[in-house]
């Protein structure tokens, strides 16, 4: 490495390929072990994105120095940033995501709550690495958001959700929640695993808030990728790996933020339920309103009584 670039590499891939980033594997000079070398994108364009790039390294330099090097829960360390060139360099993990393993065909139930409960004791070291003093879900911010939903023509599921938050938000926004910063899209999809080691990857961590932030879009992920092929062998196990994330998180506690967390699920997942329609076709379209009005109308049951 010199002046903060590179030099000497053998790089191999894209080994992934997301809208907004590639992925490489290499083997570069001055640098102790093999990396992972990761070029950032403006979403859904070839064009390299230096903000992203160096808030994500920013962010990575300041986990690692809180949650440890080689730490059993950590994250990978960071290396190197080239940011006009969108590029940011951390350790390689020999490692398999928490989603291929937790939805393998060969996982059976008790690893698959094995695997959960680690990603809980992640995100718990996580947060206690930066407690802030408790707060409350800022439920008239979101609920001014919900206001442009209101013409959507997403059928009587969507709109009874809608109902349902509106109705229930006094109480979600009455208790008090416990305060960290936010992952920002913690899924099985942003852990890996490799050996005893549990990393987080592609952390945002710009934000302060409610910690369910980071527990209510985990546990949408597990009952929405029960609808996938992949996923249906958890299809009758999604609630029981809710419970042990939860379980393993909160401990005593998850039942005092009930109320709050179904809450910000189902907003979260009305959300989700309009980006991923996006320009479907119609086949496809259909497929997600079944998803998506499955798992909210679970919810609003749970709501219901508030």
């Amino acid at each position: 490495m010199a002046d903060g670039r590179l030099v000497a590499c053998e790089v191999n891939g894209p080994l992934q390929s997301r809208e907004n980033s590639r992925l490489f594997y290499a083997q570069c000079g001055g640098v102790p072990g093999p990396m992972a070398v990761k070029v950032c994108l403006t979403p859904r364009t070839a064009q390299v994105d230096p903000g992203a790039a160096r808030r994500q390294f920013d962010t990575l330099v300041r986990v690692h120095e809180v949650m440890g090097q080689q730490e059993e829960l950590s994250v990978p360390r960071p290396y190197v940033l080239v940011a006009d060139a969108g590029l940011l360099g951390t350790e390689w993990v020999a490692g398999e995501s928490m989603t291929r393993l937790l939805f393998s065909w060969r996982c059976s139930s008790m690893k698959a709550r094995g695997l959960v409960g680690r990603a809980a004791r992640w995100l718990k070291r996580f947060h206690e690495c930066h407690e802030l003093p408790p707060g409350r879900l800022d439920v008239e911010e979101k609920l001014a958001f919900l206001s442009t939903l209101d013409g959507a023509s997403l059928g009587e599921p969507f709109h009874l959700a809608l109902e349902c938050l509106r109705g229930s938000a006094r109480a979600a926004g009455e208790i008090a929640l416990a305060r960290s910063w936010v992952h920002g899209d913690f899924t099985a999809d942003n852990l890996m695993v490799a050996g005893s080691r549990t990393l987080g990857i592609d952390i945002e961590a710009r934000y302060e808030n409610a910690v369910i932030h980071d527990l209510a879009p985990f546990l949408n992920y597990l009952e929405l990728r029960a609808f996938h092929p992949s996923g249906w062998r958890r299809s009758g196990s999604r609630e029981g790996l809710g419970r042990a994330f939860l379980d393993t998180y909160l401990g005593c506690a998850s039942s005092r933020i009930g109320v709050p967390l179904a809450w910000l699920r189902l907003y979260l997942l009305l959300q989700g339920w309009t980006t991923a329609r996006g320009n479907k076709a119609a086949m496809r379209l259909r497929f997600i309103d079944l998803c998506y009005s499955r798992v909210t109308s679970r919810l609003v049951e749970a709501l219901g009584t508030v």
